[in-house]
């Protein structure tokens, strides 16, 4: 190996967002110790353009912390001569590394760098000299320096033989870019690849893509050793696309109501594109009618959307949410090495083909979308046949319609199975791992967001009827996708199998706890008053919640949520004879984790007995209290465990009365001091034993203060009562009461053969 190891510092801030590769020809790697492309010298500027005539297009400047002035020069002359690039910088073992990362950020810090390259060497050999440092040792003064660049992005420069012998092949930072060593070899990465000899060769670290090799020195390539007269080493590497032009992206997620079929949305973009992409697919399903997301004016800085629904339908459809995704188009190298190509095409309703401008290594996940509107509501692209090497795409329309489409602009995303950050924000990307149909099917993603976005495309056209992609359930471990198709021609929607690619972005989630396990009861049948919901405990969990339903009518219904700081919760349903369900989720210092599976059992089959009857006797009624508190009473019930007492007050001169509070007390009396003075009061009691709580009493009522009076009793002599109407219309009418100011009269009609009235 060349001497790189020990006197030159790399540093490469390669966007999080991605990369386009500029593979054979290359980045050149500037030493720190020789004043090399000086600016004040005569002809620096002509040094650089050689370069370029040499497909140069990155530089990495090392830095020498003891002689700034070399490093910015460098900086300064390649920048000017129209090149990117990054920076390097050797991690010193016996000095402060984190301190040493710091000194080096400022030197950088007026300068486009766009990484810094950490190198994790300490001399060469075969096996390298000892420095006296255990594995575990070295790879935490590597992440000092990974943790002193904070957010600046930073990589790894190491050589295979070195790290795998003095760090035990440690994968600490293979979430990092690489960028390693292995001279006299030819300017590629197959070595990587497909290696032929797997001491020196082939991947390590945990690392899957290399972001850059250094395949050559001015040591040991072949004459002449220096370009353009500058001594430097020879490099490939994934790099920005060039001269001012970088990888954009954004995304996002929002949710609209499409109130009619003229209504369009706008997404405003935060920065200018040349040549947007843009995905926004598939809508979410709060509601069963198909729907689709169409497109239009997708320009530099904006573009619209609606909620489509087919052009059979009334167009009107509820709040759906939807995530979008729009990339500059060309081919990009991702952060973590993954391959991402996007594009446009412009046809109609026959597959054509699209080819991809380089191979990727693995068969891409395909995302498409019409970008334009010229034709009926409900248009989807559909895909088949992706290689390594490109896809076929078309577009097509609702069943009943004739088939034929006008030309629409069709835009595609084409990206690598796997994972790795995007404007540095993290992302997956990969097909689900079975075949989705027209039933729900669950997708569990590979690692925990916060509140991720997702985008998918259905990837195959095994069955030929038009069908959209819709989702549920999305959380930050996974979501639901299903194939829906339309009603245009027929009321069949049933789809055949499809293979589903979906990408996934998002701020990673902080460690949470896991799902709770061990959920009891779970299937039984409970016969006591009771129910103890409980789990397994977690460590380091503060707090837990049991959310419970019960089923009614055949669908469950939202019955209550505890919030506990044990793994257990006693509570008394109160149906019996009724099916319930519930989960729970745990909370750390980190926030809440994700829900667990449900668990169902049977409540009823309780024995002799019923729940307690209402309660009588209730007091003050009818009274004016003019102490400072108020004593509510009723009659005691034998076998009660628990009262409970409602309180409402009257609002002056509405007609209405507002909650005020429940007391809950294992007596038949509770005291309370009201807050509101000369106000009319009103309460009512219910009573619980083993069998549940009874029903809620009549309301009494009582006056608080020294003030007017009470509202008015109800009023009596209704007309008519048990009459037979035959006129056009009906007067009713009751006894008047003394001081009233308003009546109300409140109206129902019978549901023939329902048994029930309306209001």
């Amino acid at each position: 190996m060349s001497r790189l190891a020990f006197d030159r510092p790399r540093r490469s801030t390669i966007s999080g967002w991605g990369f386009s590769v500029l593979v054979g020809i290359s980045a050149v790697f500037l030493t720190n110790c020789d004043s090399l492309v000086d600016p004040d010298r005569e002809g620096a500027t002509d040094q650089v353009a050689c370069w370029g005539e040499a497909g140069v297009a990155h530089v990495i400047v090392g830095i020498d912390l003891a002689n700034a002035a070399v490093a910015k020069g460098q900086l300064e002359v390649a920048v000017a001569g129209g090149m990117t690039v990054d920076a390097y910088l050797w991690v010193d073992w016996r000095e402060d590394v984190g301190k040493r990362v710091e000194q080096a950020l400022s030197i950088i810090e007026e300068y486009p760098v766009q990484r810094l390259w950490l190198d994790a060497e300490s001399g060469f050999g075969d096996p390298p000299p000892d420095d006296g440092m255990t594995a575990a040792e070295r790879v935490a003064k590597i992440q000092e320096g990974v943790d002193a660049c904070g957010s600046f992005p930073c990589g790894i420069y190491t050589r295979k033989e070195w790290w795998v012998t003095k760090t035990a092949d440690a994968n600490d930072f293979s979430h990092l870019p690489i960028w390693y060593a292995l001279y006299e070899t030819p300017p590629d990465f197959d070595d990587w690849y497909s290696p032929r000899n797997t001491k020196y060769q082939g991947p390590f670290g945990g690392w899957v893509h290399p972001t850059g090799k250094q395949y050559d020195s001015n040591l040991t390539a072949p004459p002449p050793k220096h370009l353009c007269d500058a001594v430097v080493d020879y490099n490939i590497m994934h790099v920005p696309d060039g001269p001012g032009v970088r990888f954009q992206a954004e995304f996002g997620k929002v949710a609209v109501v499409q109130a009619n079929r003229e209504t369009w949305h706008t997404v405003a973009l935060s920065e200018s594109f040349e040549s947007p992409v843009v995905i926004m697919q598939p809508p979410s399903r709060n509601r069963a009618d198909p729907a689709v997301v169409r497109l239009r004016n997708v320009s530099a800085s904006r573009f619209e959307f609606q909620i489509a629904e087919w052009d059979y339908t009334d167009g009107v459809h509820p709040s759906e949410t939807v995530s979008y995704l729009v990339v500059e188009a060309g081919v990009h190298w991702l952060g973590g090495g993954v391959l991402l190509q996007a594009g446009t095409v412009t046809w109609g309703h026959n597959f054509g083909s699209v080819e991809f401008s380089r191979p990727f290594r693995s068969t891409p996940v395909v995302l498409s979308q019409a970008q334009t509107n010229s034709g009926p509501f409900g248009v989807i692209t559909r895909q088949r046949g992706a290689t390594v090497n490109g896809f076929e795409l078309r577009l097509q329309g609702e069943e009943g319609g004739s088939g034929i489409l006008p030309a629409e602009r069709l835009g595609y995303v084409a990206i690598e199975p796997g994972s790795g950050s995007m404007e540095g924000t993290p992302f997956e990307a990969r097909r689900a791992p079975g075949m989705v149909t027209d039933s729900w099917y669950s997708v569990e993603f590979g690692q925990r967001y916060s509140d991720p976005m997702f985008v998918a495309a259905v990837q195959t056209f095994i069955d030929a009827d038009p069908v959209a992609l819709r989702y549920r359930e999305l959380d930050g471990s996974g979501v639901e996708v299903m194939l829906e198709e339309e009603r245009s021609l027929d009321a069949e929607v049933t789809h055949g199998s499809e293979y589903v690619g979906f990408l996934t972005i998002g701020d990673l989630k902080a460690e949470t706890p896991p799902a709770p396990t061990g959920l009891d009861p779970d299937g039984a049948t409970i016969t006591t008053s009771s129910v103890t919901l409980s789990c397994n405990s977690i460590a380091g969990v503060t707090d837990y919640e049991f959310v419970i339903e019960y089923q009614t009518g055949g669908s469950w219904s939202y019955y209550y949520t505890y919030n506990t700081s044990t793994s257990s919760e006693t509570f008394w349903p109160q149906y019996d004879d009724t099916r319930y369900r519930w989960r729970v989720r745990a909370r750390n210092a980190n926030g809440w984790g994700d829900y667990s599976a449900w668990a169902e059992f049977n409540f009823g089959d309780t024995g002799p007995g019923s729940p307690p009857p209402a309660p009588t006797g209730l007091s003050p009624s009818d009274e004016t209290i003019t102490t400072s508190s108020v004593t509510l009473s009723c009659n005691s019930i034998s076998g009660v465990t628990e009262y409970e007492f409602d309180i409402d007050y009257y609002i002056d001169n509405s007609g209405y009365y507002s909650d005020y509070y429940t007391y809950r007390s294992s007596t038949n009396s509770q005291t309370f001091w009201p807050t509101a003075h000369d106000t009319f009061y009103r309460f009512r009691v219910r009573a619980r034993n083993a069998h549940g709580w009874g029903e809620w009493s009549d309301w009494a009522g009582f006056h608080f203060g020294d003030g007017p009076g009470q509202p008015p009793p109800a009023p009596t002599g209704l007309s008519p009562s048990d009459e037979t109407i035959t006129t056009s219309s009906v007067t009713l009418s009751c006894d008047a009461i003394s001081g009233v100011i308003e009546y109300e009269f409140d109206i129902d009609f019978y549901i023939d053969n329902s048994g029930y009235y309306t209001d």
